[in-house]
C-alpha cells in the first residue's frame, strides 16, 4: 500500500518487440543504483568528477557505470547483426548481378554489332542506339522487381509482426528499390552500350 503522489505517460523501457505494461517507482531506503544525467560536452570530466564525490560517501563500494543508451543498444543487437548481415549479402548479391549483367550486354552486344552498324547507316542516332540496346536490360530489371515484391512484403511482415509497435510497409519503397536497380543496371551496362553505339559502321560492315 502507498500514496500515489504522481502519474507519468507510458514510456518504452523495454525493446519495441514488448509492449508497454505498467511500472511502480516505489521509494526505499535502500539504492542499489543512481541515474545522473550529465551534458554531452565532456563525458570522461563529467564520470571522472562523479567517481570522486561517490568515493567520498561510499569508499568501500567500487564505482561502476553504464550508459543507457548502451543499455538500449543492447536490446536491439540481434536487429544490428541482422542488418549488417544482409548488408553484406545484398553487396554481394549485387555485385554478382552486375558481373552477369555486364557479361550479358556484352553478348548481346557481340551478337548485334552488325545490326548496330546498318541501323547507323539508315540513320539511326546515338540515342536511338543506347535505347534499343538497353531495353532488354530494362524490362529483365523490371520484371524481375515485380516478382521479388510480394515476396519481399511478406517477409518483412513476418519480421515486423515480431514487434508489438510497427510502421506499416510504404510500396514507395518497393518503387525506389525498383528505380535503384534500374539505374544500378544501366551503369553496369553503359560501357558496353555506349561504346556500341558509337563504332563506326564501316569497321563492322566492311568485309560485308
Amino acid at each position: 500500500k502507498g500514496r500515489v503522489i504522481g502519474v507519468v505517460r507510458d514510456f518504452h523501457f523495454e525493446s519495441l518487440h514488448e509492449e508497454i505494461i505498467p511500472m511502480v517507482f516505489q521509494p526505499s531506503p535502500f539504492y542499489n543504483r543512481l541515474s545522473v544525467k550529465i551534458a554531452g560536452g565532456d563525458v570522461q570530466q563529467a564520470i571522472s568528477h562523479i567517481e570522486q564525490t561517490w568515493n567520498q560517501f561510499i569508499p568501500h563500494r567500487p564505482f561502476e557505470y553504464d550508459f543507457l543508451s548502451m543499455q538500449y543498444r543492447q536490446l536491439y543487437e540481434a536487429e544490428q547483426k541482422q542488418g549488417q548481415l544482409f548488408t553484406t549479402f545484398s553487396v554481394l548479391a549485387i555485385v554478382i548481378a552486375c558481373l552477369g549483367l555486364f557479361g550479358l550486354a556484352t553478348f548481346k552486344t557481340l551478337q548485334r554489332v552488325k545490326e548496330i552498324g546498318i541501323r547507323k547507316v539508315l540513320g539511326a542516332s546515338t540515342t536511338h542506339i543506347l535505347g534499343l540496346l538497353s531495353k532488354e536490360i530494362v524490362v529483365l530489371v523490371v520484371i524481375a522487381n515485380i516478382v521479388s515484391w510480394p515476396i519481399a512484403w511478406y517477409f518483412m511482415n513476418e519480421w515486423l509482426d515480431s514487434f508489438a509497435y510497427k510502421v506499416n510497409l510504404n510500396p514507395f519503397v518497393f518503387v525506389l528499390a525498383t528505380v535503384i536497380a534500374l539505374i544500378i543496371a544501366l551503369l553496369t551496362v553503359s560501357s558496353q552500350t555506349i561504346k556500341a553505339a558509337l563504332t563506326n559502321p564501316s569497321q563492322t560492315l566492311r568485309y560485308e
